[in-house]
């Protein structure tokens, strides 16, 4: 039987493709390639969506505070941890929305200010996606029982019906083509 912490899990997978795809577009940019302000779009789009509004939005809303109620400390445990780290990664994001909106602006202009940003958060999620890989979800498989998970389950199903089952198995299927095109 699939788990709602099985889905995290396979969420990072698909994190991990995006961010394949996302380091070879880098390597690209630093090659002197001007990757289509589109593509970087759609980047920035499925961050915000899928792994922020959906992923990350399971975890905040759902996930973290059944562990609290378990033991872990919400002020400095690992899920202070991970809300802080979800934080940064917003933070970055917004960087590099405000280098795409200059490159808009300015087609002819340098990518370096995305180019940076984007490297920030690709260390960041590759560290985040180990964290909660190798400790939290762990944790989590410890602590919450069978009916705690059918729970668990029923509010990230919540969740994913504010995009839509389309929209969500459409944005794996993207990180999967960009991940062919770019990924290194």
């Amino acid at each position: 039987m699939t788990t709602p912490i099985d889905t995290l899990y396979d969420e990072h997978r698909t994190l991990e493709r995006m961010l394949a795809a996302l380091e070879g577009m880098v390597a690209s940019i630093d090659r002197g390639t001007r990757i289509p302000l589109e593509t970087l779009a759609s980047v920035l789009d499925f961050i915000e969506t899928f792994i922020d509004g959906v992923h990350h939005r399971k975890e905040e809303a759902h996930l973290f505070p059944l562990l609290e109620a378990r033991g872990l400390s919400p002020a400095g445990g690992p899920t202070a941890v991970m809300r802080a780290e979800h934080a940064r990664g917003r933070e970055l994001v917004q960087e590099m929305k405000a280098a795409l909106a200059e490159l808009e602006a300015d087609p002819e202009g340098e990518y370096e200010r995305f180019a940076e940003a984007a490297r920030a958060f690709i260390d960041l999620a590759r560290a985040h996606i180990e964290k909660e890989d190798e400790v939290l979800f762990r944790l989590a498989e410890e602590r919450l029982d069978e009916a705690t998970l059918e729970s668990l389950g029923l509010g990230f199903e919540e969740v994913v019906s504010r995009i839509g089952h389309e929209a969500y198995d459409r944005y794996e299927k993207e990180a999967e083509a960009l991940e062919n095109v770019w990924a290194e």
